[in-house]
């Protein structure tokens, strides 16, 4: 489950594009196969509240250009 918190999103789910905004969540389904990411297309930060337990094989993949510390 993603919440967003800050700022505005574009979810890319499958062959859907949606725009995220705060107050928004969204929710996957446990062991789906179906290709979703998350991404800030504007210039204003954008903060996510990610909530979830992933199965030992699942795989995230980060891209660090996208990664503030």
């Amino acid at each position: 489950m993603v919440f967003i918190l800050k700022g505005s999103a574009t979810l890319h789910f499958e062959d859907q594009i949606l725009e995220l905004h705060p107050g928004d969540f969204i929710g996957f389904k446990p062991n789906s196969t179906q290709l979703h990411f998350i991404e800030n297309k504007t210039v204003e930060e954008v903060r996510l509240l990610v909530i979830c337990s992933n199965p030992t094989n699942d795989q995230v993949v980060l891209s660090k250009e996208n990664l503030i510390f």
